[in-house]
């Protein structure tokens, strides 16, 4: 069995390679859609052949990584930092760069963790620092979400009101 830091570099080669592919390659090239098809059912053999001694996956899970499930939330937040630039790419290969994508990142975590890189000062403020960050567009979108939207009249009234701020228009 290889050793964490085998599973790690092979890792991050893996990943290299997936997020260095265009996605108009992806058409062109089936032999390496049928090399990533292949090796997403690879990993997710693995990894089930790994797990065999933990609990049953409850609800939506995908996959497991180390004990830890992948949830179909994961697998579509990261489908939608995808976005456009998988357009035109079959969906079934799309989903499986994702999971991929999702799977090797639970990995290269846990192995930081292991390491107890997540005890680091470096770490811990970039953490605060993210989590202030998205509390700050939560808070945003909550607001802008009870902002009511502008109607034509009300635009037309403003512009009439402040005609200081559109005279030169």
């Amino acid at each position: 069995m290889p050793s964490a830091l085998d599973r790690l570099n092979w890792t991050l080669h893996r990943h290299a390679i997936i997020t260095t592919i265009q996605v108009p390659e992806f058409l062109r090239m089936t032999m390496m859609k049928n090399t990533l098809l292949v090796s997403a059912a690879v990993s997710l053999l693995a990894l089930g052949a790994c797990n065999k001694a933990s609990k049953a996956p409850e609800g939506q899970v995908v996959a497991t990584v180390d004990g830890t499930e992948v949830t179909i939330h994961e697998l579509n937040a990261e489908l939608a930092m995808i976005g456009n630039r998988a357009s035109g790419a079959p969906a079934k290969l799309v989903e499986s760069v994702a999971l991929n994508r999702v799977i090797e990142r639970k990995m290269l975590a846990n192995e930081a963790a292991k390491l107890k890189l997540d005890k680091s000062p470096q770490f811990l403020l970039a953490k605060q620092r993210t989590d202030e960050g998205l509390l700050v567009q939560v808070l945003q979108g909550d607001i802008q979400s009870k902002v009511p939207a502008a109607t034509r009249e009300g635009a037309q009234k403003f512009v009439a009101e402040n005609p200081q701020v559109f005279g030169d228009r």
